[in-house]
């Protein structure tokens, strides 16, 4: 058991022991590119101070929150359009970076059940801060945000509508759902074991639990080629295990990958700029990158959320 152990935890730590701070050579929007109002605020998770901003449209008065949490690789900045079409909505948006990304301390993530720890302290600081006040909470994520957005259904968080892009369900069964030939899938309850040993209750929470307990209302969106977050962690294990509850939605959208909320031309674009490494430090020192290709919206799954927030 103990080599089994010391396994796993060599193959998760090779890619959480690090952090992400994006790539230097690619661009980014800012919030003054896209016509956004912000300011900035921060809190303790543990021992490092996470980092985050308020955004929203002057003179737009909002009448609910968004909490927006951001995926694996960057930080809130990799998601600047996404957050500014919320505020265009009429939303107030809050987004941070997570231990270890961007803007936030800390000197790498550890693991993916750290996002339920900086979620915890995110919520704790939130029911202080009195902008929130009188606002109806609603969260939104992706990937790595995906989870915690479903996540946020635990009740004292006081969350009402989710939506999960590509999130999912648990960090055990997203690993699991890597490993081949199938029948290896048999050890999540060490995989499980380990994330505990790493992160203690945080480190390997089921959403799905959470959400049972909830009257939250759940919009959940993948791709049908998504091969980040497979399907038997996402999708298909939330509406295996859910079943039929009231109030969950799920969206399929065909011919596209981890990124549903993108166009097609502009998923194509990222997996080209994958192909040469061009997200990776050790790639190509020069990139010819287009941000505006890279950016280009879903319009039908931006609607689709709209649609769902405003119902």
């Amino acid at each position: 058991m103990c080599i089994l152990l010391s396994i796993i935890g060599h193959t998760i730590n090779k890619a959480h022991h690090l952090r992400y701070d994006g790539n230097p050579r690619l661009d980014y929007y800012y919030p003054e590119d896209l016509g956004l109002c912000h300011d900035d605020f921060s809190f303790k998770s543990g021992l490092f101070l996470l980092r985050g901003s308020r955004y929203w449209v002057e003179g737009k008065k909002a009448e609910a929150l968004v909490v927006f949490f951001h995926g694996i690789g960057a930080g809130r900045n990799a998601y600047m359009k996404e957050i500014a079409a919320l505020a265009k909505e009429g939303y107030l948006v809050y987004a941070y970076d997570n231990t270890g990304c961007m803007d936030s301390e800390g000197t790498y993530i550890k693991g993916l059940g750290q996002i339920a720890k900086d979620q915890a302290a995110f919520f704790a600081w939130l029911e202080k801060d009195p902008r929130s006040r009188g606002l109806r909470r609603y969260a939104v994520g992706h990937s790595w945000g995906g989870y915690s957005a479903l996540l946020s259904a635990k009740k004292e968080f006081k969350v009402e509508k989710i939506v999960s892009l590509a999130g999912f369900s648990q960090p055990s069964r997203q690993y699991a759902s890597y490993l081949r030939p199938h029948w290896l899938r048999a050890l999540r309850p060490e995989i499980s074991l380990f994330l505990f040993l790493q992160l203690g209750p945080y480190g390997d929470i089921d959403a799905v639990k959470r959400i049972k307990r909830s009257n939250v209302k759940l919009l959940y969106i993948q791709g049908n080629e998504d091969h980040m977050v497979p399907m038997d962690a996402g999708m298909n294990d939330l509406r295996k295990r859910l079943g039929k509850r009231p109030n969950t939605e799920f969206v399929i959208v065909n011919h596209q990958g981890h990124n549903p909320y993108l166009s097609v031309k502009s998923e194509k674009y990222l997996m080209e700029l994958n192909k040469i490494r061009a997200h990776s430090l050790d790639g190509p020192s020069t990139i010819d990158f287009d941000l505006a290709k890279a950016t280009e919206e879903n319009e039908v799954v931006m609607k689709k959320v709209f649609d769902f927030l405003a119902g």
